[in-house]
């Protein structure tokens, strides 16, 4: 028989759990519906008090079917009020692939969506570009490419100097006036 998990009964999460449900519900109904609550808050967005109210109603019918499972009775009519329920804030399965809330929208409208309704907060200044990218794609993009085509601008001229410490300049020995010295001392003295 597989052992259930007995939810760990606080008085802190009781009253939670008060908040949502009245008290006519044991700790332990409280807790399982505070689960379940917690669950489709977390999967869903639930941005109405009407949205709420589904999903509360929800719970209370998940706990009453699950009671009359145990009871040995057959909870047909508990199972088509949750369908309904769950109908009415358009969550179920069916409503979720065929046009659900995100899937039918192409990736900018939900990223305008998100932008309009849960903006970003501001980054902190210690934490912007902290791996130097946005310096790194200048320099080794736009810099190098505006080297490699001629064009002499700001990011060309960064691109050199950030290569000018990795080069290695080549000494031009003709105009050294000792250069016999150091032929002499690379292929010795004698012609023969």
């Amino acid at each position: 028989m597989i052992k259930r998990h007995r939810p760990n009964i606080t008085k802190k999460k009781v009253e939670e759990a008060l908040r949502y449900f009245d008290n006519t519900y044991s700790d332990e109904e409280l807790m399982f519906l505070e689960s379940e609550r917690q669950d489709w808050c977390s999967k869903y967005e639930i941005d109405t008090k009407a949205q709420l109210e589904l999903v509360l109603q929800l719970c209370s019918v998940k706990l009453q079917i699950n009671d009359e499972v145990r009871k040995g009775n057959n909870p047909k009519d508990l199972i088509k009020t949750y369908q309904d329920l769950m109908a009415s804030l358009n969550v179920q399965p069916r409503q979720n692939t065929i046009g659900g809330t995100d899937s039918a929208q192409t990736f900018g409208t939900l990223i305008q969506k998100y932008e309009e309704t849960r903006p970003l907060p501001e980054i902190d200044p210690e934490l912007q570009d902290v791996d130097k990218i946005g310096k790194y794609i200048t320099v080794f993009f736009l810099g190098h490419l505006c080297k490699m085509l001629g064009i002499k601008n700001r990011f060309s001229g960064m691109y050199e100097e950030y290569m000018r410490k990795y080069k290695v300049e080549r000494k031009d020995i003709a105009d050294d006036e000792d250069t016999e010295d150091v032929f002499e001392k690379v292929f010795g003295n004698s012609i023969e």
